[in-house]
């Protein structure tokens, strides 16, 4: 997330592959209080803690990213 943060003049986060809110890191991070990171905005909007995928995980949302865009 940090490199998102560094990174992107937007971000869009995902949950169960829909778009659930889309905005800059700032917008996002204001929006879910004070001395939010985008780590907290995820579990906010998610409900769930971030995990790290298998290979294959990673693969297929590399490939539906170069699909939509």
């Amino acid at each position: 997330m940090e490199e998102a943060e560094v990174l992107c003049q937007t971000v869009a986060f995902m949950h169960q592959g829909r778009v659930v809110k889309l905005g800059s890191p700032a917008q996002l991070k204001a929006e879910a209080g004070s001395n939010a990171t985008l780590d907290d905005v995820f579990i906010q909007l998610t409900a769930s803690e971030i995990e790290g995928g298998s290979y294959s995980d990673v693969a297929r949302t590399r490939r539906a990213i170069q699909r939509h865009g």
